[in-house]
């Protein structure tokens, strides 16, 4: 009996009661504070979320808005943003009918139609991915230029592979970093404090490039620098260019060229695939390059018949020597040309002349 009285006034002692109040009341504000910082951080979470959804609905809009406007570059990179922020994944087939600029209207309405809330942004991606899907291959890809077509197919190259090649184009031993660019077609960029250069991701080819060279090397002569930029262009893998307009000032020598095809005997010229080049008199250096447009309007190949107007008739009908004629392919047609002020162009396969301003 003693001993049971002793236990209770043990267990009722002041220092007990104090000790078993302090922990509870630490107990409590552990809680409290856990809970608290529950709270915010659910709080931070439906934040993100929030934002995130924001950030997929003003992409998907804007994707749906360039569709309907036919601005392609703004069209793919609203589609990045969309499968960032919108968690729908990689849409290929859309991304590929973008790129070749074969969207056509049922791709288009597939997006428009969750609008009106009857699907979600991740239906509607995936609709629109499938009916592109099929628009590519009911769609011949090779026809014409404008749809980055000899960049579609290509193999994508890793940040390191791109930045070797940037560094070998740039030359001069620079360290060049890595820059982020949201341009169209996707790129990687790199630049140092007097070079920057672009480096397509689907194929590892240059696209653009500009190097302010340094130093006192010996001036160069036209022809020099003409050596150079055929030179260069055709170590970044433009085969067969050809050169169709040279403008020079003291410092700098500026080139375009334009692809070309083979066509039976015939060189075939094609103007609309253009190549620029700067060469900077000093030490012939390439100081400027840019193939946007080469890789924009180059077909994935060149499917064209033997022209029906040979040179030898084409020449007749023009009264001049045939040496001085160019067959070209312009329009998806070929056409026999004359230069001049104003240029005389026989289609090859009528006979047809029309004048064009050069």
């Amino acid at each position: 009996m003693g001993k049971e009285t002793r236990i209770r006034k043990y267990k009722t002692h002041p220092l007990v009661g104090a000790a078993l109040a302090l922990s509870l009341l630490l107990t409590a504000a552990m809680c409290a504070a856990s809970f608290g910082f529950y709270m915010y951080v659910e709080k931070q979470n439906r934040e993100a979320l929030e934002m995130r959804e924001k950030c997929a609905e003003e992409a998907y809009l804007c994707l749906c808005e360039n569709l309907g406007l036919r601005e392609m570059r703004a069209a793919a990179e609203a589609l990045s943003r969309l499968e960032l922020f919108g968690g729908c994944g990689e849409a290929d087939d859309l991304r590929a009918a973008i790129i070749s600029g074969n969207v056509d209207e049922e791709t288009a309405e597939a997006l428009r139609e969750a609008l009106d809330g009857s699907a979600t942004v991740y239906e509607a991606v995936a609709d629109a991915d499938r009916a592109a899907g099929k628009t590519l291959v009911e769609s011949d890809t090779a026809a014409g230029g404008g749809s980055w077509a000899a960049l579609r197919d290509l193999d994508e190259v890793g940040t390191n592979e791109a930045h070797k090649l940037a560094s070998r184009y740039v030359g001069g031993g620079v360290t060049l970093e890595q820059a982020e660019n949201r341009t169209f077609p996707p790129v990687y960029t790199f630049t140092c404090k007097n070079a920057s250069a672009d480096i397509t991701r689907a194929g590892g080819k240059l696209l653009r490039m500009y190097v302010y060279r340094h130093g006192g090397a010996t001036e160069k002569s036209d022809e020099h620098c003409r050596a150079a930029a055929e030179k260069f262009i055709e170590s970044a893998g433009i085969k067969g260019a050809v050169l169709v307009s040279e403008e020079a000032d003291k410092d700098e020598v500026g080139y375009v060229f334009a692809g070309s095809f083979s066509l039976g005997d015939e060189t075939v010229v094609c103007p609309d695939e253009t190549v620029k080049v700067g060469v900077s008199r000093k030490g012939a250096a390439v100081c400027f390059f840019d193939a946007a447009v080469y890789y924009r309007e180059k077909p994935a190949s060149h499917d064209v018949d033997l022209p029906s107007v040979n040179r030898a008739q084409a020449a007749k009908s023009f009264g001049v020597d045939p040496e001085n004629l160019t067959l070209v392919y312009t329009e998806n047609r070929l056409f026999w040309r004359l230069g001049g002020v104003k240029t005389l162009l026989l289609d090859a396969q009528t006979g047809e002349i029309r004048v064009q301003n050069p």
